[in-house]
């Protein structure tokens, strides 16, 4: 921005559960600019956190849906490929809250 006077509208970057750009959310707040999620399930995250699964089972969700509902919580618009039916109706299937005390706890999973 400091070589242009176009602002970005939108900035598309990696967002998930394990990857969260606190520095770079805030200066998009603070630019008006969009921060639009992608990668918001990290591969492989169930087999290396159990404490993942077993929050997805505590909500009776998948870990997939666990990872894009926390994202989605976090008032960010978030984009998530898929091409089969099956798993795009999964996607959409996040109409559950994660409390303040599990949000908080997955904010802190290093």
């Amino acid at each position: 921005m400091e070589n242009s006077r176009v602002v970005p509208s939108v900035n598309q970057t990696v967002v998930n559960i394990m990857q969260v750009p606190n520095d770079l959310l805030k200066f998009d707040k603070k630019n008006n600019i969009v921060t639009e999620a992608y990668s918001v399930v990290p591969h492989g995250i169930s087999l290396r956190y159990p404490q993942i699964q077993d929050m997805a089972d505590k909500y009776q969700v998948s870990v997939s849906q666990l990872c894009i509902r926390y994202v989605w919580q976090m008032g960010l618009p978030l984009w998530r490929k898929s091409t089969s039916a099956d798993h795009i109706k999964q996607n959409l299937a996040i109409d559950f809250q994660i409390s303040d005390a599990d949000f908080n706890y997955l904010s802190n999973l290093k």
